[in-house]
């Protein structure tokens, strides 16, 4: 399967060649299979019914642990985004000098904790020292009081 990682539409088309000679009642041949559907799940860019349609074909007790494999991977790309924009958001609010830290976790729906390890992120990765960051936030919490 490896080998035609490259190629996942020839793996969907031949799920038989991929997984022949397979005993689906070892735990441990099982969990390998699910490992390699994990594997060509993360890295390409495959439509959940054509995933779908994929997994039907394999044997049953395959079909259920790479259909639950397949569903956590989802769950985990929905959450890195929703956290993505989170970020975005609150790196935006903290953009317009508007609203103080309070306010901005509020705006966000998260807490001041969070906005504060967002922001200090933020001004690291523009180069500025931690203890710098952390001088930069409190001045600028400073103008709201």
């Amino acid at each position: 399967m490896l080998k035609h990682i490259w190629e996942p539409q020839f793996i969907l088309k031949n799920p038989a060649l991929i997984f022949i000679h397979l005993e689906t009642h070892n735990q441990q041949v099982s969990d390998f299979v699910v490992s390699l559907l994990a594997y060509l799940f993360k890295n390409t860019e495959i439509a959940r019914e054509t995933a779908n349609r994929f997994i039907k074909h394999l044997p049953t007790d395959l079909n259920e642990n790479a259909m639950s494999t397949y569903d956590m991977i989802q769950a985990e790309g929905i959450e890195k985004g929703a956290e993505l924009k989170e970020r975005e958001f609150i790196k935006n609010l903290w953009s317009l000098q508007e609203f103080s830290l309070e306010k901005i976790a509020l705006l966000s729906g998260t807490s001041l904790e969070r906005v504060i390890e967002v922001l200090s992120a933020h001004l690291q990765a523009e180069g500025l020292s931690e203890a710098a960051a952390a001088q930069t936030l409190e001045a600028y919490q400073a103008k709201f009081i």
